[in-house]
């Protein structure tokens, strides 16, 4: 089983299609052996569910839940899925979130879904 320290670690490893919820299970896709288990470290899960919960705002007590939901349960929701790990160019690695029509009313549900 792979370990991943880093966001950078895990775009190199799968490549494209990484989601916060795949990251979040411990399951990434690899480009060429399919769906594989990865082990994150401690401190990548820490980076994780800090980097999640500045993306989806909120107020300093509602980022504070957020991220214990998404450090201490494996939360299942929609908005996870949406959320995928990008890189444009050569900046570093970093989470973005798949927009519907109303970005602020989801952005709101998925806050709400992880209290």
């Amino acid at each position: 089983m792979k370990t991943i320290k880093n966001l950078e670690q895990a775009y190199r490893y799968a490549g494209n299609q990484i989601t916060a919820q795949d990251l979040i299970n411990g399951r990434m896709y690899h480009k060429l052996k399919g769906w594989v288990n990865v082990k994150l470290t401690p401190e990548f899960e820490a980076e994780i569910a800090e980097q999640l919960s500045e993306l989806y705002g909120g107020i300093r007590r509602t980022k504070a839940q957020v991220f214990r939901t998404l450090l201490y349960s494996r939360p299942q929701h929609w908005g996870l899925s949406r959320t995928m790990l990008v890189k444009y160019n050569k900046q570093p690695a970093r989470w973005d979130y798949c927009a519907g029509q109303d970005y602020p009313s989801e952005m709101n549900i998925i806050r709400t879904a992880l209290k």
